[in-house]
């Protein structure tokens, strides 16, 4: 049985994140490349510290999975308001880190 797989990586148009997570949580922003929404089952995300490349993601709830952040369809909101092709956005909560 044959497979056609297309990954397109997501793209992060602009060049500021937030620093810190404080509250529920904070949205990080992408667009969808050549994809549709309809198109993805789920994101994998990692977030490392810059400076030594290391997850900062919570070990007790990450490990399992190595220490990747899987967010399914549901888990991808959208934006209408933003005009940018960025609109497209998951929360990363304070209990991620």
């Amino acid at each position: 049985m044959a497979y056609n797989i297309n990954l397109y990586p997501p793209q992060f148009l602009t060049t500021v994140m937030p620093g810190f997570i404080i509250g529920e949580g904070c949205k990080i922003y992408f667009s969808l490349s050549n994809n549709s929404k309809s198109n993805i089952a789920q994101l994998h995300v990692t977030v490392t510290d810059q400076r030594t490349n290391m997850s900062v993601l919570n070990k007790e709830i990450y490990l399992k999975t190595n220490m990747i952040k899987l967010i399914s369809k549901n888990g991808i909101f959208e934006d209408e308001e933003r005009a940018t092709e960025d609109r497209y956005y998951f929360i990363l909560s304070s209990n991620d880190i």
